[in-house]
């Protein structure tokens, strides 16, 4: 008798360590004891496989948050095509500028996890002219409901969030 091949699930982050208690520990290896084939995009670690879960790498040079939302997104999505997953989970912000590109280049379900409200974090970023702030938050919120409602679901932490995104996709879960 053939056996059912294994869904493929890639998480993937462009910041995160790889022991972040919500990706690896509640995600990944959650995924894994379920019986799917899990991988971890992470920067700057060892490739290995740990406690199931495949994890690898790519180099991220701490050159500020323009590079990270530049280079590093393309390092990520160059990662993730070569994987060829099922399910993309994306947990950074700035990787939702490769969501749709994903599902149009692999067929794949993509989910978004928003681990905070970035469109407020933005009214209080030091890093951001005082005069500036809003309006990118506004943008910011634009291109997130652009995003988001045209991907597979969206994951977060709070109802509140939730309760924000159940207005853009109907797919929505809290973890």
């Amino acid at each position: 008798m053939e056996s059912m091949r294994k869904v493929k699930v890639c998480h993937l982050t462009s910041a995160h360590p790889v022991d972040d208690a919500r990706i690896f520990y509640k995600e990944c290896i959650s995924l894994y004891e379920e019986g799917y084939e899990v991988s971890l995009v992470v920067p700057n670690t060892e490739e290995t496989i740990r406690n199931g879960v495949s994890i690898h790498s790519f180099k991220r040079q701490k050159k500020g948050r323009m590079h990270r939302f530049y280079t590093i997104v393309k390092l990520v999505y160059n990662r993730a095509v070569e994987l060829d997953a099922d399910i993309y989970h994306l947990h950074d912000p700035e990787l939702l500028s490769i969501a749709l590109k994903l599902k149009r280049k692999t067929g794949a379900k993509v989910i978004f996890d928003s681990h905070e409200d970035v469109e407020k974090q933005l009214l209080n970023k030091i890093w951001i002219r005082r005069y500036q702030r809003t309006f990118i938050a506004f943008l910011y919120a634009r291109f997130e409901k652009f995003i988001c409602k045209r991907i597979d679901g969206v994951i977060s932490v709070t109802p509140t969030i939730c309760k924000r995104f159940s207005k853009i996709n109907p797919k929505v879960e809290l973890i």
